[in-house]
């Protein structure tokens, strides 16, 4: 058996008993390998693929959403000002009808 290079203790809480281990040399040169492999492989990948939008329709995008946002804005300004109209107009309503039950 190959001396332990260090050890591992977790104790979990609300759990009686620690979890005890120990690794090697060659356990922390393979995690460490195994995690250079993966870190490669992803910047890898990240070169390989083109980016999903270019800066061209990232930029036209942009202004797409920016003249949406305008037009809501707007949409919901004109929906203020059609709901006090129409409260202006369910006053008079109120007011004629009430006006027409006098007499």
């Amino acid at each position: 058996m190959s001396s332990s290079f260090g050890h591992l203790i977790i104790i979990a809480p609300r759990v009686s008993r620690a979890w005890k281990t120990h690794f090697t040399r060659g356990t922390v040169i393979a995690a460490a390998s195994c995690l250079a492999a993966c870190v490669a492989f992803l910047v890898m990948l990240a070169y390989t693929f083109p980016p999903l939008v270019n800066e061209y329709d990232r930029h036209r995008l942009e202004a797409e959403n920016d003249a949406l946002r305008v037009d809501n804005k707007n949409i919901e300004l004109k929906i203020g000002r059609l709901s006090s109209t129409l409260q202006r107009i369910e006053d008079m309503s109120h007011q004629v009808t009430t006006q027409l039950d006098k007499d």
